[in-house]
């Protein structure tokens, strides 16, 4: 069985049709129905396997300078010339091997337990058994547990005492640039994916050693663990070549197949071999160093000779609070800890001749992790725009300001609807974050809608007074709106309308500080 020659993954034509291909054949008939999407049984698989094609096409198809990537993001290579490349590597995607393995321990493991597939899957802290809402599988297709390996390490949650992270630490916030349809078609899955690889001149830039050339330089499996614990080692940047990042492998795992006809409990759908459990063992690779992802936002530290920290998932998930970080390469107003988005993002610019008006967007994804369990999996798709310097000192002006005002009302709004509901809302504790998911949700489109006009008008002077005027308007609306709705509902302890008058007056101190952000962008009317 081999990930990459197999026909097993499901895909979407243009024209809706299902189908089940092998990745060798995604540039098959691009001219006329290309396919434009993955069909995968799960969200985080989904955006997974997305990362996993962004990967092998990097290794195998490395575009030699930005002129060939133009060419070949326009015309992709041919089936067959696409197939040649990709099965150079096919010795390394064998998913039963006694030798390598695709995302397995060079060692077989053969003295270890074997373990049933429920810590193979990111489980939900409440729900040990269950798989966001669904029962963890006893027997999977063998594609997909390669599939699920593959996100296991590449979200890489704690495991318990020795079992290592992933490269970019546990639970990472994934950026994919995806570029927007065309007038006569959707956007193929190979653009989707091109539009996320980088040219052997921008590899320049990357973590690693790009002298290292070997197989085993880019795909830990095809070599002995490096075997960390107490008295082990670690695995530095210097170590690798660059794309390791895109197959790092911190767990040690060896499948367990059965080779008999079963239903496949992820996909429902029926296979000649499953895989019925696993071997592990603690102290695998350990990435330390100054790893950058190069999907990944990252945030220095103080000590600027210590490691970058990645972005992770959090509470809430995203919304256009992390546009600026997840969208642009923003320093923040606090220079001693600058974010850097993700090397994709930065390279946006570079390729925005090539896209024009095709309305490029950020799939930011990941999970909202505690610990080894997973709270949530959030992702969201925001607008991006290819903009010069000057463009994006002005676009930054008004968003980080805007940010900050909405950020004003939200906090004056949760005081407020608790004054309105309790006797005593200093003693109230609690996570009252719904409040905020509501406000940023009711207010996003108006944010990105004013955020367009700001960056085709740039050049207009008037044009950040008149965009930050509207949003106060939007903000005082929003903010009284949703209050409205939370303070007049009925309490345990009836409704108190001296209370929901006092939770007003804190709405209007609110409202003033957005308005005192706000207003240095305004400038006096003539």
């Amino acid at each position: 069985m081999n990930l990459l020659k197999d026909v097993w993954l499901p895909v979407i034509r243009e024209d809706g049709r299902h189908e089940i291909i092998a990745i060798t054949q995604i540039t098959e008939n691009h001219d006329e129905n290309p396919i434009v999407e993955l069909d995968s049984p799960r969200s985080d698989f989904r955006n997974g396997l997305y990362q996993l094609l962004i990967g092998i096409v990097q290794v195998a198809a490395l575009p030699e300078d930005e002129d060939e990537w133009v060419d070949l993001f326009y015309k992709p290579y041919n089936e067959e010339t696409f197939k040649e490349k990709l099965l150079y590597y096919e010795d390394c995607f064998e998913i039963d091997s006694e030798g390598p393995a695709f995302m397995q321990d060079y060692d077989l493991l053969e003295e270890q337990t074997v373990e049933n597939l429920r810590n193979l899957f990111v489980s939900q802290a409440s729900e040990p058994n269950v798989y966001f809402n669904k029962a963890i599988p006893k027997q999977i297709d063998p594609y997909w547990a390669a599939a699920a390996l593959y996100c296991l390490n590449t979200f890489g949650p704690a495991g318990g005492r020795g079992h290592r992270t992933g490269i970019r630490g546990g639970g990472p916030v994934t950026t994919i640039l995806i570029p927007g349809d065309t007038k006569k078609r959707s956007t193929s899955l190979w653009e989707k994916i091109w539009f996320n690889v980088f040219s052997g001149e921008q590899l320049k830039d990357f973590t690693g050693d790009s002298s290292k050339i070997q197989k085993s330089d880019i795909f830990p499996w095809m070599k002995p663990t490096v075997i960390s614990g107490s008295k082990g080692k670690c695995v530095y940047p210097q170590d690798c070549n660059p794309l390791v990042m895109y197959f790092a492998m911190p767990r040690r795992i060896r499948f367990v197949f059965e080779y008999r006809e079963g239903i496949c409990d992820l996909t429902g759908k029926s296979t000649k071999a499953l895989v019925t459990g696993y071997r592990t063992y603690h102290s695998g690779n350990d990435y330390q160093g100054h790893w950058i992802h190069p999907l990944n936002a990252y945030r220095y530290q103080t000590d600027r000779n210590a490691p970058p920290i990645s972005i992770k998932g959090s509470p809430g998930g995203f919304s256009y609070r992390d546009w600026m970080l997840l969208s642009l390469d923003y320093k923040g107003k606090d220079a001693i800890t600058p974010f850097n988005v993700a090397y994709v993002q930065k390279f946006f610019n570079a390729r925005k001749a090539i896209i024009g008006e095709r309305n490029s967007i950020a799939w930011n994804a990941g999970y909202d992790l505690s610990n080894i369990k997973a709270r949530a999996w959030y992702e969201a798709k925001m607008p991006v725009f290819p903009l010069d310097s000057n463009q994006s000192l002005f676009v930054k002006s008004f968003a980080e300001n805007a940010i900050e005002a909405a950020g004003k009302c939200i906090s004056h709004l949760q005081s407020a609807v608790k004054t309105a509901w309790y006797k005593n809302p200093k003693e109230i504790k609690g996570d009252f974050s719904f409040i905020s998911n509501d406000f940023y949700s009711r207010t996003e489109k108006d944010f990105y809608n004013l955020l367009d006009t700001l960056v085709k008008n740039t050049e207009e002077d008037e044009i950040r007074s008149q965009c930050a005027k509207e949003w106060e308007k939007v903000l005082n609306k929003k903010t009284f709106e949703i209050f409205n709705f939370r303070a007049l509902a009925e309490q345990e302890d009836g409704l108190d309308m001296k209370r929901v008058i006092a939770g007003r007056g804190i709405l209007f101190s609110g409202i003033t500080k957005a308005h005192k952000i706000l207003s240095v962008m305004q400038r006096e009317e003539q």
